[in-house]
């Protein structure tokens, strides 16, 4: 696979953002199954103590995960959008599967959290209230996945408030 090919797959997360009308919410919903997988290594023996609680080392990995993933996303948006010439080009949709993964860090998982983080996560990513607007005047690969990053810290709040009110 050529490099230019590499990075349009992992700029529009293996063509989802190819997807003409809605690329972000296509994007977002592309996001969920590498959750749900991220989310099945909490099960590992590694990642449970004596009483078979997901242990700190889960969330540790989940975190280093969510870094690493930030960075590789900041690359792969800068190089996309001088690939497509087009600043904050829709096809690129990397940065809505960090901002849904961001979401959904330390949120318990089940199905009513993967709801609430998609439409938390969209909403704000729509909105795009201060500082997340800010964000976007950010150059290059920092600025498409800033606002994406930030939206998912304030859909992650969201989710987190929601879930303690309704007891989930």
């Amino acid at each position: 696979m050529s490099r230019e090919k590499f990075i349009k797959q992992a700029a529009t997360f293996f063509g989802a953002g190819e997807v003409e009308g809605m690329p972000g919410t296509i994007g977002t919903l592309a996001a969920i199954p590498l959750y749900i997988l991220i989310s099945m290594f909490q099960y590992l023996p590694i990642f449970k103590d004596e009483f078979g609680t997901t242990t700190i080392y889960y969330y540790n990995f989940y975190f280093i995960f969510l870094a690493v993933f930030f960075v590789f996303a900041v690359y792969i948006a800068g190089e996309a959008e001088k690939l497509y010439r087009e600043k904050d080009c829709q096809k690129i949709v990397i940065d809505e599967v960090l901002g849904f993964l961001t979401t959904m860090f330390l949120i318990k998982f089940n199905v009513i959290t993967i709801i609430m983080g998609f439409l938390f996560f969209r909403l704000f990513d729509i909105i795009k209230i201060y500082p997340i607007n800010k964000a976007q005047d950010v150059e290059g690969g920092v600025g498409v996945v800033l606002d994406d990053f930030i939206a998912g810290i304030f859909a992650n709040i969201m989710v987190a408030i929601l879930s303690m009110v309704i007891g989930i």
